[in-house]
This record gives C-alpha cells, structure tokens and sequence, in this order.
C-alpha cells in the first residue's frame, strides 16, 4: 500500500515541481504538497529586479493545497518570521500522512510543521539546503544540534550537505543519500533542440569567440564582480576571444554595467530568461561560471549547464562544488575568491575548445546518471520506509 506523505514547501519553486509531478506518479508513495504561500508577480520577482511568472506550470500534475497562513507585514513575508502557520496542527492533521516531509526550516511555518507533526505522533523527514562550508557561531550550531535532533530522517542533498547533518550530530543510519537535481531531460532536450549558431547570435556572442555564461541574481554573494576581474586579467590575445553573456538582473545591475564598460569588457546582458527561454543561452555559451561564495548553498544553474553539456568553472564555496564538478573531468574549481585562479581557470577554458567539449561531455554524463530525481525518490522512499517500519524509528534522537 502507498505511504500517505504530506510535503510542506514555502511555495511553488521551478526547481521541485518536476520532483512532486515525479512523486506523484510513484506507486510506493501518494503526496499531497502544502505551501505556505502562492506569490504574486511582484514578490516572485523580489531580487531578480522585475516582476514575472514563471512560463512553465509549477502546480499541474500532482495534489496540493495552499495552507491558511499568514505573511508577516514587518518582514514583507521573507526571512525566518516571514510566513508562520494558523492552526499548524489541525491544518497538518486534515492532510491525514503517514509521514510528514518537511522541506527545511528556514521560515516559520516550516518549523511549525515540524512541530505539529511532533505533537500529532507523525514521523518528520526533513529535506534542507544548508552545508558544511558556511562559518557558524558555536550558538547556531548548538540551535541546529537541538533543532535537528527533533527530526526522524534526513533526505541529502549532496555531500556538505550530508557533512552539515553528521556535524550536527545526526546519526549516519538517519541519513538518506538523495541528490540535488533539475529536470535534465527538459534542458538537455530543449538545448539540443536549438541550432547553436541562431543562439550565439540572439544574444549578441562575435563569431568564434568564447561564451563565458554568468546566470543568476546579480547579488554580492554571487562575486559577479570576480569574473570582470578575472577576463580583465587575462592576458591581451586571450582575453579579446572571450565574451561574457550576463543572464539575470538585481541590484548590482548598475555596478556591473559600468564596470563593464570602465574594463572595456565584451558582454552580452540578456536580462532575466524564464525556464522555456534559458537553454538557449546554455546552447550559446562555452563555459559556466559561477564564482559564489558560501552562501550559494548549492548552485542549481551549474546541473543546468551541465545538462546541456557545458562545462563549470566554479567557486569552492559554491554548494555543488564538491559534487558536481571535478577538476580536470566536468570543469574548474578554484578558491573563491582568489581572482587569479579564477582568470587562470577561464584562460584554460578559453583557449582549449577540444578541452571543453571533453569536459563538456562528462559534465552532461555526470549529472544525468548521478543527480536525477528518479535518485531523489528514492532516497525519499528509502526515509519513508526508515521511519514507518522500524520499531524505533518514532522516536528522534535524544
């Protein structure tokens, strides 16, 4: 018989609803998704710089429910006390789960959740993003031992990730080893589908050069200012043969630009591009590169690239690093930071196009034989099983 499991979600994100549709249609499990909120244009554009939908259903083949919460007007709904739960324990107890899942707690609703479960006697598993390369105050590592001792079963991300739980103390039998996935076939798919010349011209990329790809929020912790740096860096014959495609938007917006300009930098800004429209911009580019620092807690873009068969260049503090990308495999890792290595690491790439397309080649072959939701499930059915069939895996750690 399917195991009832009540997934809770802070909202409609791109990146899990090819992860419900997949649950959805997985016989050992039957899901019902709760989100805490449904935002508008407006608040799903906050940090992108414009208001937008996403072009691709979020909602559309598995159950779910918007819960009755409430948006804090002092946090404008963001941060921890952003959205908090009415009644977390009647609303969790008329979803009737055998198990609840839990997708992190960095908001107030989600620990609500955690604890309504508790209350009601309903195994918690718990899905986070944090990671092992963030510092922490002795303070907030004790809060997390204590907050993750409450929890039946763990669903991995990666291997910080993993690291992050096993620091907190969570017993390695309570951790289930999933991956951090998109919807490869959709990107690898919708990439092939495009003629790379056509790409390379929509976003403006000269003729034989290398397309260095910057997607994301132009935000501090991205370092977008590094890359500049690092191709203003490079040596005069490399660095004319490189062109930078900037896809996304936020407040460094001007910064950027006018540091482009005062470089004499060749660059592309494509702005924001939903789902349907992003692979082009992997079909056009050469390389990703991705120079975040720790607070990037994994680096979705990078599977994304991936997928499509294009190499990463990216920082060891980017979540993903230690899975994804493999020196001398499916790309460059260099000490975030360190400018140099970043501008050594796009010289190699630039001047070597048999190079990236070997790194390329193992890039796509990686993450599509590794970092798949068919893995994701699995772990999570795995968890599931843990804290339904063992006599004493009710009861979270002490």
């Amino acid at each position: 018989m399917a195991r009832r499991i009540a997934v809770i979600a802070t909202h409609p994100i791109q990146y899990h609803a090819p992860w419900f549709r997949h649950l959805a249609l997985d016989p050992r499990l039957e899901i019902e998704v709760g989100f805490l909120e449904q935002p508008s244009a407006e608040r799903q554009g906050v940090g992108f710089g414009v208001a937008f939908e996403w072009d691709l259903p979020l909602t559309d083949g598995y159950s779910w429910r918007k819960l009755d919460s409430v948006l804090s007007e002092r946090h404008q709904g963001f941060g921890f006390f952003g959205r908090r739960l009415r009644s977390a324990r009647r609303q969790l107890a008329s979803m009737r789960p055998d198990a609840v899942l839990v997708l992190g707690w960095n908001q107030l609703g989600l620990v609500q959740a955690w604890a309504a479960a508790r209350t009601l006697g309903i195994p918690v598993i718990i899905r986070g993003e944090s990671n092992a390369k963030r510092p922490r105050a002795s303070w907030k590592r004790a809060i997390h031992s204590l907050l993750l001792s409450q929890a039946h079963a763990y669903v991995t991300i990666g291997k910080s990730n993993f690291t992050f739980y096993r620091d907190a103390g969570v017993p390695p039998d309570h951790l289930f080893r999933g991956a951090y996935f998109v919807d490869n076939e959709y990107f690898s798919r919708r990439a092939d589908s495009l003629n790379r010349s056509e790409a390379r011209e929509r976003f403006g990329v000269p003729f034989g050069s290398c397309c260095v790809l910057f997607a994301g929020k132009f935000e501090s912790k991205k370092r977008p200012l590094d890359l500049f740096t690092a191709v203003s860096r490079m040596p005069e014959v490399e660095r004319q043969a490189v062109h930078l495609l900037m896809v996304g938007s936020g407040e460094l917006d001007p910064i950027l630009k006018h540091e482009a300009t005062a470089m004499g930098l060749s660059v592309s800004w494509a702005g924001f591009l939903n789902q349907s429209v992003i692979p082009a911009a992997y079909r056009a580019a050469d390389v990703l590169v991705l120079p975040s620092d720790h607070g990037e807690t994994w680096g979705l873009v990078v599977n994304e690239a991936m997928a499509c068969g294009v190499p990463c260049i990216v920082g060891d503090q980017v979540g993903c690093a230690d899975d994804l990308v493999v020196n001398g495999e499916t790309g460059w890792v260099y000490p975030t930071g360190d400018v140099g290595a970043l501008c050594e690491a796009i010289t190699q790439a630039a001047g070597d196009e048999g190079r990236r397309l070997r790194y390329g080649a193992a890039a796509r072959a990686k993450v599509h034989s590794e970092y798949t939701i068919q893995r994701s499930a699995d772990a999570l059915v795995a968890a599931v099983d843990f804290v339904l069939d063992r006599p004493d895996s009710r009861s979270a750690r002490s």
